[in-house]
C-alpha cells in the first residue's frame, strides 16, 4: 500500500498581501478552486476572541508598539504554513469521528512551533472544498480503489449526483512573524534545517492518525508548486490588479470631471476672450496718447472683471466712435483705493505749489524752490 503523507509548505507575506488571509477565510467575492456546496464543511480555530484576520491585525499593531523597528512597511509580517494531508486518510479520520482530535493536534502543533521558532500563532482553517472534479460518467469508469478517492458533490438543483471531487485537503496555519518574548521578527533566524525540522514536528502530531512524514523536496520551489496553489496565486494577483485598476479609474474619472468643468469654464469665456484680444490691440495703439490711464487698465488682474467694459469698448471700436470718452466713462466705476489716493496726492501737491508761489510773489528775496 502507498504511504499516506502529511507535509508542510510555508510561504511568507507582507501586510499588503493580507488578501491571502481573505482566501483562507473564504471572504473573497469569488473563491477560486473552491466548491461552494462543500465550503460549509471547512473548519478552523482562532487563537484570539475575534476572527482570524482581525486577530492578525490586532497582534500586528501590538508588535509594532512593542518594537517599531521590527516590522516595517516592507517587512514580511505573517507566514502561511500550508499543511497538506492525504485525502483518503483524512476522510477516514473524519468518518471515524476524529475531527475534534485533528483540531486539537493542529493547536498543539502551532503552540510548539511558537515555542521552537518564536512565531505567534494566529489561527488555522481546514479547507475541504477544493480538489479535482469529474462528472458521473468519468466516475463510473474508475475502478473501486480509485473511486474511494472521490466524494459526491451535493447539488440542490439535481435529483441525483452528477459530479465527484477528489479532494485536495489541506489547512492554512497562520503565524505572525514576531516573537513577543524576544521582541523581534523570526524569519531572519530560520535556517534550512529549521524548515526540515518543522516537517518532523507536523508528523509528530499527526502520526497517530495514520499519516507518514512527507518526503524531502527534490524539485525547485517553482516545480513543486501544484495547480491549486498556482491558480490561487493568480487569483490573488488578479484581485490586487483589479483593486489597483479600480483606484486608477477613480482617479482618472476625478481628473476627467475637472477637465470637463474647466472646459465648460473656457466655453463660458469664449466671447470674453475675443473681446479681451481686441481690447489688448486697442490698448497698445492708444498707449502713447494716454499712458497713465492705460497703465491702470493693464494692471487689472483678470479680464472677466471688466467684461461689461469690454463689450462697450468693442462696440465703440466697431462703430468707429470716439473711444476716449467711453473708455474714461467705463473706467470710472473701477477706481480703487490706490487710484483715489493718487488723485488726493495730486490735489495736495497742487495746493502746496500754489502756496509756495504765493509766498515767492510777496517775498523781497526770491529763493530756490526746494520743496517741489
Amino acid at each position: 500500500m502507498g504511504k499516506k503523507y502529511c507535509a508542510m509548505n510555508t510561504k511568507y507575506y507582507k501586510n499588503s498581501n493580507v488578501g491571502e488571509i481573505d482566501h483562507v477565510l473564504r471572504n473573497m467575492a469569488i473563491n477560486v478552486n473552491s466548491i461552494e456546496s462543500l465550503t460549509k464543511n471547512n473548519f478552523g480555530f482562532c487563537f484570539g476572541d475575534s476572527d482570524l484576520k482581525t486577530h492578525y491585525k490586532n497582534k500586528l499593531d501590538q508588535a509594532k508598539k512593542a518594537n517599531k523597528l521590527a516590522l516595517q512597511s516592507n517587512s514580511n509580517t505573517f507566514i502561511d504554513s500550508v499543511l497538506i494531508f492525504d485525502s483518503v486518510q483524512f476522510e477516514k479520520c473524519l468518518n471515524d469521528g476524529k475531527k475534534d482530535e485533528v483540531e486539537q493536534a493542529t493547536k498543539d502543533f502551532m503552540q510548539e512551533y511558537k515555542n521552537l521558532y518564536g512565531f505567534e500563532p494566529i489561527g488555522f482553517e481546514f479547507h475541504l472544498d477544493e480538489g479535482t472534479k469529474i462528472d458521473f460518467d468519468t466516475y463510473e469508469k474508475l475502478d473501486i480503489e480509485e473511486q474511494k478517492k472521490y466524494v459526491a458533490v451535493e447539488n440542490d438543483n439535481e435529483a441525483f449526483t452528477t459530479e465527484y471531487i477528489k479532494r485536495n485537503i489541506h489547512a492554512h496555519a497562520i503565524f505572525l512573524n514576531y516573537d513577543f518574548q524576544k521582541n523581534k521578527s523570526c524569519l531572519r533566524n530560520m535556517r534550512k534545517k529549521d524548515w526540515e525540522n518543522s516537517q518532523d514536528l507536523l508528523h509528530k502530531y499527526f502520526e497517530k492518525f495514520g499519516f507518514d512524514r512527507g518526503e524531502k523536496k527534490k524539485t525547485s520551489k517553482k516545480d513543486h508548486k501544484n495547480k491549486a496553489e498556482f491558480v490561487r496565486e493568480l487569483a490573488l494577483k488578479n484581485n490586487e490588479l483589479v483593486e489597483n485598476h479600480s483606484k486608477n479609474l477613480q482617479e482618472k474619472n476625478y481628473l476627467l470631471d475637472q477637465i470637463i468643468d474647466h472646459q465648460n469654464d473656457l466655453n463660458r469665456f469664449d466671447d470674453l476672450a475675443l473681446y479681451a484680444e481686441k481690447i489688448k490691440k486697442f490698448i497698445f495703439s492708444f498707449k502713447e496718447k494716454n499712458p497713465k490711464l492705460i497703465s491702470k487698465l493693464l494692471a487689472m488682474p483678470r479680464a472677466e472683471q471688466f467684461k461689461d467694459m469690454a463689450l462697450s469698448i468693442y462696440d465703440a471700436l466697431t462703430k468707429k466712435t470716439d473711444i476716449a470718452p467711453i473708455l474714461i466713462e467705463e473706467i470710472k466705476p473701477l477706481k480703487n483705493d490706490e487710484i483715489q489716493k493718487i488723485e488726493v496726492d495730486v490735489e495736495a501737491k497742487k495746493k502746496r505749489i500754489k502756496k509756495i508761489n504765493n509766498r515767492r510773489k510777496y517775498s523781497n528775496k526770491p529763493r530756490p524752490n526746494k520743496d517741489i
